[in-house]
């Protein structure tokens, strides 16, 4: 990945280890993002596996200074791109 991201959205639910784990990476990096969590709707989880051909949570999409959405992937690409490993 090669293009910057200035921020990001996780797609979470709350009892989700990955999903917490994607947050504290974030939030240890001082990067911007927003977390929406889908426990209460289960149709837009639906809509964004679709969307991302993506099966589980958290659903990571970063946003770039021109204002493009990439699809990153869920936990482990997030560590991947900050060079974390687990």
């Amino acid at each position: 990945m090669t293009e910057n991201i200035k921020s990001y959205h996780i797609y979470t639910l709350l009892d989700c280890p990955a999903c917490k784990r994607a947050i504290k990476l974030l939030q240890d990096k001082k990067e911007n993002f927003a977390v929406t969590v889908l426990d209460n709707d289960q149709e837009q989880l639906n809509l964004l596996k679709e969307e991302y051909c993506w099966q589980t949570v958290p659903i990571i999409v970063g946003k770039t200074e021109e204002g493009k959405e990439l699809f990153l992937g869920g936990c482990s690409d997030l560590e991947r791109k900050f060079g974390v490993s687990q």
